[in-house]
């Protein structure tokens, strides 16, 4: 994660490699607001707005969304191979995750 800004806050796996749509089993017809993103609770302090996600979310993810790592520079968001100590993706960390 970089400074959120395309990081969609209910439905990118971006926590615990997760969406937090699926950690609090949120289904379509839920009224949430899909447009979201995780920059949007992330004030100039770089540390997130708990009352913010206090309004949103359960008390089990917000521990979750706090264990997350946030930046502490604003460098705009990658995707990351979570398979792989690089980040990359490899044919060789498909196939170990495929046998494990």
């Amino acid at each position: 994660m970089g400074d959120g800004t395309n990081i969609k806050f209910w439905s990118d796996s971006w926590c615990d490699n997760r969406s937090l749509a699926d950690l609090m089993s949120i289904t379509d017809d839920a009224h949430i607001d899909l447009y979201l993103t995780v920059a949007q609770f992330i004030p100039p302090s770089k540390e997130c707005d708990l009352v913010k996600l206090q309004g949103l979310v359960m008390n089990s993810c917000i521990q979750v969304i706090l264990a997350t790592p946030i930046p502490s520079n604003s460098i705009p968001d990658s995707i990351c191979w979570g398979l792989s100590g690089s980040g990359e993706f490899t044919t060789k960390s498909t196939i170990w995750a495929g046998h494990v």
